[in-house]
């Protein structure tokens, strides 16, 4: 079945995900995007590695990401952490974006996340994959990643 797309004046939605454009005030153009890993009332949990991802397309070929945002749907967890980490696969192999957590003190979102500027460009072709590698002792409700391109 063949990818839906229409334009909503700056942003894109395909397939059900959304990515946005916008301008920064350097002159520079910037890509928002957002992965969903669990919808707002599903526990989060570790059985989904690699089934939360997406191909850069060519418009976005060249772009470094600069920023990153982690939120959690309904309850925060309870005990520990959340954390989640970026992987961008290229030509069969893999490199770690970021990993950030949502830890106790954190009120349901974190942007916490040291990106890696060795791997911040992203290029056309490359799958960029959403990870939860750790949960709360009990788990929070929903997940979602946003990331910025410029």
């Amino acid at each position: 079945m063949a990818q839906q797309s229409e334009q909503i004046g700056h942003a894109e939605v395909v397939g059900g995900e959304q990515t946005a454009l916008h301008s920064h005030a350097g002159g520079g153009a910037s890509r928002g995007f957002g992965i969903c890993l669990f919808e707002r009332d599903v526990s989060v949990n570790m059985a989904g590695i690699g089934q939360s991802m997406f191909v850069v397309p060519a418009a976005m070929n060249g772009m470094n990401l600069i920023a990153a945002v982690v939120a959690v749907g309904d309850n925060k967890g309870i005990g520990g952490t959340t954390d989640v980490r970026l992987t961008k696969r290229r030509n069969g192999s893999n490199s770690f974006m970021f990993t950030v957590n949502i830890s106790l003190g954190d009120v349901w979102w974190a942007d916490n996340c040291e990106i890696n500027p060795l791997e911040s460009e992203i290029l056309k072709g490359d799958t960029i994959r959403a990870d939860v590698v750790g949960v709360h002792t009990t788990p929070p409700k929903g997940l979602t990643v946003s990331m910025t391109f410029i």
